[in-house]
């Protein structure tokens, strides 16, 4: 009980770039809390609206520096997290709009993202979102972002068979593949001791094995399945991220997103 409560706490922040109720990218942000807060100990996923954010505008910014509630409340959340997932659908080749100005507002002032670790997740049509991915990384250089390079996870929603249901929610949870995530879903409890890895490696490389956790097991989860890009792993250095070897290709059958 009392090792239980020493346990550190990894708080991951699931940020969906869509805001439609349906969301294929927030049913891969869902997937991905529900099995990883289940697998690995000491890992909390919250999930950050940001669909009540207003537009940037810095008219909005007060004269010592403060934001509207909204912003305020939202870059807290930001602030408070020690790593992010981002569900990010792809707009004409690029970022969604409310993703983008959610970054935006968390960078004004004392930039909230800086030297934390992240990971992508995608799911759409075409290149099911992949595109988006590589923009999101390139505003991420410049927020100070730790994106993982590997996994890559893009799953190309329209191509049969279905992947998700009417309501955004992967399919997998109807079908016997829930009981084969469940074998797939380990971790390595040395991530989420105090005293896994030396000192000077501790903080963002640390908790960067929890995103990249979550979405190798998604990558796992979906292996084989028609129009999903994913990698298979091979874990080599605990003070070292995760080795990856692509084991699929990438396959054009749509030109439109829909995230």
């Amino acid at each position: 009980m009392e090792a239980a409560a020493a346990r550190p706490v990894i708080r991951v922040a699931a940020i969906c770039g869509s805001l439609r109720k349906a969301s294929y990218n927030g049913g891969l942000l869902r997937a991905a809390a529900g099995v990883c807060e289940e697998s690995i100990p000491g890992l909390r996923v919250d999930h950050v609206d940001i669909s009540g954010l207003p537009l940037l505008n810095t008219d909005l910014e007060t004269a010592d520096g403060g934001f509207p509630p909204a912003v305020e409340a939202f870059r807290d959340k930001v602030r408070q997290a020690d790593c992010f997932l981002f569900g990010s659908p792809e707009y004409n080749y690029s970022i969604a709009t409310p993703l983008k100005n959610a970054l935006d507002w968390a960078s004004r002032g004392q930039n909230c993202w800086a030297d934390k670790p992240a990971a992508i997740v995608s799911a759409g049509g075409g290149f099911g979102g992949g595109r988006s991915q590589y923009h999101l990384r390139q505003v991420g250089v410049f927020l100070d972002l730790h994106f993982i390079n590997k996994p890559e996870l893009a799953v190309k929603a329209f191509e049969q068979p279905p992947k998700f249901d009417s309501d955004g929610l992967l399919s997998y949870k109807k079908d016997p593949l829930s009981s084969r995530l469940r074998r797939w879903t380990k971790v390595d409890p040395d991530l989420i001791q105090p005293n896994s890895v030396p000192e000077t490696r501790r903080g963002v490389d640390k908790r960067g094995r929890h995103v990249l956790q979550i979405t190798s097991q998604l990558c796992r989860m979906m292996s084989g399945a028609k129009g999903v890009c994913n990698f298979a792993s091979t874990y080599h250095d605990p003070c070292h991220y995760l080795h990856f070897t692509k084991i699929t290709k990438w396959e054009t059958t749509h030109t439109m997103e829909n995230g």
